[in-house]
């Protein structure tokens, strides 16, 4: 049997020209966040933390003081934060995604949610990492198992935010289950397909007013106009058990074989990547990092955006010795 396991503890000793932090761009969206820096890097810290804002449901009716047909606005009540960052071309009201006011100028909040609200939103380094096995021998037949595993980690699941989103030109709608009507907060009246806009209507539909649960999640918001947000919903824990392999193999006994002029004659077959136990919900916990920025990939690791997941294997073969 074996067993090893590694620790990777990771820290920036010190940046060019005195700087205390650094935030870079991972690109993964192309030109929609090419000015959204979602990492981080800082004295003290390790080299792959994602940047972004809390997320905290999505506005309800109560949060709002009234509706403005002849506008087609919706005020806010005093207290609540705004923000134009999940608005889109349609700006904030019931069922857009909310963010937490956290900070402001001052250090505290203050009523609106804008770029003194980014935070540390995730950590995509493992708190430790590597794999176990046993092998040996039944009579005339061999084994080898290994397993890999990680654990701690975070993916910045980036799949998450495209798939929740409406682009203008309606190349990519949404195409999340999740976000489907029954789920997601909806501006249709699912009986007549007319257009929900007073509060009155929203609550009725989306809120738990005709006595069903209220939606689980927030209207996906319009992008191509917008930056892509990046917010703590969109990281996932990645943590996982692989069995990597598994090899069995059968040996003929030698008083069969040697009349043949054939010492030892072994057939085996392996299996890799025969399953893996993970409540990532993405294709793979085991992703690559993504950057269109090749010379600081290494400072934006673990984003998955349409990466491919590991294939599983079958392999046959024949060991001869003569």
């Amino acid at each position: 049997a074996n067993f090893n396991i590694g620790f990777d503890k990771s820290n920036v000793k010190g940046l060019a020209n005195g700087i205390e932090e650094m935030t870079f761009a991972s690109g993964w969206a192309s030109t929609d966040n090419k000015n959204q820096n979602d990492y981080i890097v800082r004295i003290g810290d390790p080299i792959g933390l994602v940047y972004g804002w809390l997320s905290d449901g999505y506005y309800t009716t109560s949060d709002f003081e009234s509706y403005d047909a002849v506008k087609n606005e919706y005020l806010l009540k005093s207290g609540v934060a705004g923000t134009s960052l999940m608005g889109g071309r349609i700006g904030i009201r019931p069922g857009t995604m909310k963010l937490k006011d956290i900070s402001g100028p001052n250090g505290t909040p203050d009523g609106v949610v804008d770029a003194y609200d980014i935070t540390v939103i995730g950590d995509t380094n493992p708190d430790f990492a590597g794999g176990f096995g046993f092998n040996g021998t039944l009579y005339d037949f061999d084994f080898n198992v290994n397993f890999t595993y990680r654990y701690g980690n975070e993916i910045y699941n980036a799949n998450k935010i495209q798939t929740s989103s409406r682009y203008r030109n309606g190349n990519y709608p949404n195409m999340r289950e999740n976000m489907n009507q029954g789920n997601a907060y909806s501006y249709i009246n699912p009986e007549t397909g007319v257009l929900l806009k007073t509060l009155e209507e929203l609550a009725y539909w989306n809120e738990g007013g005709n006595g069903q649960s209220p939606k689980e999640m927030w209207s996906p918001f319009s992008t191509g106009d917008a930056v892509v947000v990046p917010t703590d919903w969109a990281m996932d824990d990645a943590s996982f058990l692989r069995l990597q392999s598994v090899t069995v193999g059968y040996t003929l006994p030698t008083k069969l074989t040697k009349h043949v002029g054939i010492q030892r004659l072994r057939f085996y077959v392996t299996g890799t990547n025969l399953f893996v136990i993970t409540s990532y919900p993405g294709f793979d916990p085991e992703v690559s990092s993504y950057a269109r920025n090749s010379s600081y990939s290494g400072l934006t690791p673990g984003i998955d955006f349409s990466s491919y997941p590991k294939s599983r294997a079958f392999t046959f073969g024949v060991n001869v010795t003569l």
